[in-house]
């Protein structure tokens, strides 16, 4: 099963028992009146802002990385990163890539996170 795949549906098609099929593969079914189509992968859920601040707190430190150290590779506030820590606030996606290289987190890490 790949995203944008799509299934013909028939009047006799058990379209619930398809979409509960793509649901169980990690996509989201997008349903029309004669066919289903593979979406996007479902977001496993959201991230706990708490966790990731402490994630990101603990991997600073183990770097030996001021935030304003942080601060100035990614070109941010340092006190974003302080908002960050605390959970009080979370970072874009792409600054998040960007966090996964300079603290060496790993996908795992980040799911652990997850709610």
């Amino acid at each position: 099963m790949f995203e944008g795949m799509i299934i013909k549906t028939f009047p006799d098609t058990d379209v619930p028992a398809y979409a509960r099929m793509i649901r169980s593969h990690g996509y989201k079914p997008i349903i029309r009146r004669d066919y289903i189509r593979v979406g996007g992968k479902i977001d496993d859920g959201k991230i706990d802002r708490l966790k990731f601040g402490n994630l990101i707190f603990h991997k600073r430190r183990l770097k030996k990385l001021k935030r304003d150290d942080l601060s100035r590779m990614l070109c941010i506030r340092t006190e974003t990163i302080f908002n960050w820590e605390l959970g009080r606030t979370m970072p874009k996606k792409s600054v998040v890539e960007d966090l996964m290289i300079i603290l060496d987190i790993t996908e795992g890490e980040i799911s652990e996170c997850r709610m």
